[in-house]
């Protein structure tokens, strides 16, 4: 089973006028998860204000890091 990834972080309608004669047609677009745009943003904070943990001296352990904060994040919201 997939892991819950908080849902879409920006979903918005595009309509498309050029694909066809007539009424155009409209559809969600979901763009990228909220999982993702949060670990996004804790690997800007990362690089913003670099540390000398050993914990987060990679790029794949600051990749972790994110990715667990960031599900971490997600499930605090949903006990809301």
């Amino acid at each position: 089973m997939a892991k819950y990834d908080g849902g879409s972080a920006f979903p918005h309608e595009e309509i498309d006028t050029a694909c066809c004669e007539g009424e155009p047609t409209r559809h969600t677009v979901s763009g990228m998860s909220l999982r993702a745009w949060f670990a996004g943003q804790i690997m800007a904070g990362f690089t913003a204000r670099p540390g000398d943990d050993p914990a987060l001296d990679t790029p794949e352990k600051r990749a972790a890091v994110a990715c667990r904060d960031a599900d971490a994040l997600i499930a605090e919201l949903a006990r809301e």
